[in-house]
């Protein structure tokens, strides 16, 4: 709602030519040009674990802003794919660019290392998450899986960092958690 009372009016008195829309959030009646980049479509693949105000924002609303758009990028294929069978789009509007990591980005030193491990209480060897906690990302079957993992000798930790998205709170993985018999880390 804030974005489509304010963005029309800061943007036109800024100037501004084009804006790239990175969280698929967008607005009407923006000047210049629009880019959308789109990560999934598990809003519409999977209803069942979003709040009902997204899926009708992902089904009614976000299909329109993309088809004024200049531009759409998806991810991956399957995004891509997942947006002409969902929303219609031409394929001439997308284009795929796969995600990547940023040049400067080199392994830490073995020191650096050891003291983020000391820092957090972490063994040498873990699995690691590191995303939102919430249900879409099925942690809880991370869990699990961990488990399975201890039970066959694996000595290593299970290390979550991310924050708590609380519209897609998940008891499951909570519950999971504190049913283990190993203990998780979780950074948030």
């Amino acid at each position: 709602v804030w974005a489509q009372a304010c963005w029309p009016v800061i943007l036109r008195r800024e100037g501004v030519a084009l804006v790239h829309h990175l969280k698929t959030v967008g607005a009407f009646g923006l000047p210049g040009r629009q880019v959308y980049t789109i990560y999934d479509l598990t809003t519409l693949r999977y209803p069942q674990i979003y709040p009902q105000s997204d899926v009708w924002f992902w089904r009614y609303l976000q299909p329109r802003m993309l088809r004024r758009a200049d531009a759409v990028v998806a991810i991956s294929q399957q995004t891509a794919n997942d947006l002409v069978s969902f929303f219609g789009l031409p394929s001439g509007l997308l284009h795929v660019i796969y995600c990547t990591y940023a040049p400067g980005l080199v392994p830490a030193s073995p020191a650096r290392c050891e003291a983020v491990r000391a820092r957090y209480g972490t063994a040498e060897h873990y699995v690691l998450h590191v995303g939102s906690l919430s249900r879409k990302k099925n942690l809880a079957t991370l869990v699990h899986a961990y488990e399975v993992l201890r039970a066959r000798g694996y000595a290593g930790r299970l290390v979550f960092v991310g924050r708590r998205y609380e519209k897609g709170h998940d008891p499951a993985f909570w519950e999971a958690i504190a049913a283990s018999p190993y203990r998780a880390d979780i950074v948030l």
